[in-house]
């Protein structure tokens, strides 16, 4: 993974990766390696042009789609404008869960605080949000306990694994939304 990422799938049309933690999707600095974006240039080359189809947050790692050609950027896009993915996302959450399934409701907004520009946090002042979510397992280690909860983008669709989803527009993140709890994510 000399490259800042792994490689997942590629084709003619296609590459799929794996962003690890810590790196934005987009540049930040004047830098060639500090976004998955100018990574995936170099590593694709000069004459290059690829389009992310999705993107992650910085602290988020997981699978990125990316059109190599305009074309295939275009039929991704319309694949995404027509609901045609379906994410899931699993996080490790410091505690025991007791609910097997719930609802957090908590107000989102920015975080002064945050060195993000766009990292939301639980605030009296914010925009309503909710988020369902199912526990998906829990464990111990080292005496201390941890939930592993998951989240989809469409609750509508039937998942093996359970998972928590938004329901309240883009503002309704996991990350934000756990921190209303007391509950938070393992590594952040």
């Amino acid at each position: 993974m000399e490259r800042g990422f792994e490689i997942l799938h590629e084709d003619t049309d296609l590459l799929v990766v794996n962003k690890p933690a810590g790196l934005v999707c987009h540049p930040t600095k004047a830098d060639g390696g500090s976004s998955l974006i100018s990574r995936i240039r170099t590593y694709l080359g000069p004459d290059s042009s690829p389009h992310m189809a999705n993107r992650l947050d910085r602290e988020t790692s997981g699978i990125v789609i990316v059109a190599k050609n305009p074309k295939t950027a275009g039929t991704l896009g319309k694949i995404w404008e027509n609901d045609g993915v379906f994410k899931e996302y699993l996080a490790i959450v410091h505690g025991r869960v007791a609910e097997e399934s719930g609802l957090i409701e908590a107000p989102l907004g920015k975080d002064p605080n945050s060195q993000v520009a766009i990292k939301n946090r639980v605030r009296a002042d914010g925009v309503s949000a909710r988020t369902r979510f199912t526990v998906v397992d829990r464990t111990s280690r080292d005496g201390r306990d941890f939930s592993l909860i998951g989240s989809s983008r469409r609750p509508d669709a039937n998942t093996k694994s359970g998972f928590i989803w938004p329901i309240t527009g883009t503002q309704s993140w996991v990350t934000s939304c756990m921190e209303g709890t007391s509950t938070f994510i393992l590594g952040l």
